[in-house]
């Protein structure tokens, strides 16, 4: 049996992250520059913190300027990060660091310190990042980081972060395909934070929004889509906890668990963003409302996952490690 609680370590990492996501990456500033139709500026002091803080390299060597640390911790303070909707690469820059590591300790350190940024490549797209930075591409057999050269900025799904389309790019390095495992639990970790905080969202609001002199989360059909958005979210939680804890102990099975994660957490996310627009009535689909930002911030982290349609073989396959 695996235990799932949190250590007191643990606890206190997940209160670091969170208060320190919500001070670094308040989410008026998002919505804010989503209404104005601008991206939030991201070479910025709460960037540079957030490298202070370690967030890029939590479970790097000390010797490249890592925190050295678990994969569960990572897990932890991803879903914080995704809780606050923190904007920009952060699971790119994460992923190309681990990348980098192996044969280029210099970039490696740029990439933790947060002089560099790298961002998922999608169908040519990246979102946060641009000319002079680096893109980390899943589309061939192996991972393969990318610094690119030109690119122009195009209209994406999410107003807050720039999205460029990559015109030319040049390859400094692949790495090994089990980066992409890897890929996959930081975003589940990602949607899960946000699923939790939609879940949170409504069942505020239906307490405090009152209609016919009650408030709305007495009536059953607002109460039972809190309580399926609260269930999608803890099941998706505790799946990647699992998945977490066999990928860092190279247990068996961490391929079905590591997949039927994201699919989990997918689920979650999407699924609550719709309840929870729903949930908020009318103004949920303005906006001035945070409930829509965190519908595009959904769709743009799905995106960078792997994609669903290679997952049901994996499930379906042999269970094995993670290489």
């Amino acid at each position: 049996m695996i235990d799932l609680s949190l250590t007191e370590g643990e606890r206190a990492l997940v209160v670091a992250a969170r208060e320190s996501a919500n001070k670094l990456f308040p989410r008026h500033k998002s919505l804010e520059a989503s209404r104005a139709g601008r991206a939030v500026d991201l070479a910025s002091v709460s960037w540079r913190e957030s490298a202070r803080l370690g967030w890029f390299g939590l479970t790097m060597a000390e010797s490249v300027g890592g925190l050295q640390m678990r994969l569960v911790d990572e897990v932890l303070v991803l879903m914080e990060l995704g809780r606050q909707a923190v904007p920009g690469p952060i699971i790119g820059t994460i992923l190309a660091a681990r990348l980098a590591k192996p044969t280029l300790a210099e970039l490696t350190m740029e990439f933790i310190q947060g002089e560099s940024v790298a961002a998922v490549l999608v169908d040519g797209m990246v979102s946060g990042a641009g000319a002079g930075d680096y893109a980390i591409s899943f589309e061939g057999r192996q991972p393969t980081l990318l610094r690119i050269i030109s690119a122009e900025t195009v209209e994406g799904a999410d107003d807050s972060v720039m999205t460029s389309r990559v015109l030319e790019s040049e390859e400094i390095m692949q790495g090994n395909s089990s980066l992409d495992q890897t890929r996959g639990l930081l975003v589940s970790a990602y949607l899960v934070g946000i699923a939790e905080s939609m879940t949170a969202m409504s069942a505020e609001y239906a307490c405090a929004r009152e209609q016919f002199g009650v408030p709305i989360g007495s009536f059953q059909a607002v109460k039972h889509r809190c309580a399926e958005m609260a269930i999608r979210a803890h099941v998706a939680r505790a799946q990647l906890l699992v998945a977490a804890l066999l990928a860092e102990s190279n247990a068996g099975g961490t391929v079905v668990e590591a997949n039927a994660a994201l699919l989990l957490s997918i689920e979650a996310a999407r699924r609550n963003a719709e309840d929870n627009v729903q949930n908020h009535g009318g103004i949920g689909f303005t906006a001035e409302h945070a409930a829509g930002l965190l519908v595009k911030r959904v769709h743009t982290s799905i995106a960078q996952a792997p994609h669903l349609d290679v997952l049901e073989p994996l499930l379906l396959s042999p269970r094995t490690t993670l290489g």
